[in-house]
């Protein structure tokens, strides 16, 4: 009898605690097109003006592999002026010479921390905070050329 107690007390308790007023909550995952902003926000193409948000990038991949560092690609909405990797060739930056390692963020701030690099000056100064931008290795530029080349046919 108390079994038959308890599971009626069960089934009336799941009826009033039932969700009558279900909510759905925004998709916040980034996504392909999605705009980055200069202060490192990444919002909704639609969502640029209303939040007051200068845009500099268009989200082109998104990584889903947990092996590779970083969450994604941007591509800049602007060109920028061709640029020395350094003022000198004399000069040690410290980076890697490693040409398949995906490490062009610590090559960048080790080329802008010696203060003799233009291209890795531009890179990183035009960010809000100083975040997020490097230059990309040789690989990773052969991707948008193909890309580029493939499209103008």
């Amino acid at each position: 009898m108390k079994i038959i107690h308890f599971m009626f007390t069960a089934v009336i308790a799941a009826v009033f605690a039932s969700c009558d007023a279900h909510m759905d909550f925004p998709d916040t995952a980034m996504k392909i097109g999605d705009i980055v902003c200069t202060d490192g926000a990444i919002v909704r193409y639609e969502d640029v003006d209303s939040l007051h948000k200068t845009p500099i990038a268009v989200v082109f991949y998104v990584n889903h592999n947990e092996d590779v560092e970083g969450n994604g690609y941007a591509v800049y909405l602007d060109d920028f002026a061709t640029l020395a990797y350094s003022d000198s060739l004399g000069i040690t930056h410290k980076t890697s010479a490693d040409l398949m390692a995906y490490d062009g963020n610590s090559n960048t701030h080790a080329m802008y921390s010696t203060g003799t690099s233009p291209a890795a000056s531009m890179v990183i100064d035009m960010w809000a905070y100083r975040q997020s931008a490097y230059i990309p290795l040789w690989h990773r530029c052969v991707c948008s050329l193909v890309s580029r080349s493939l499209s103008t046919r």
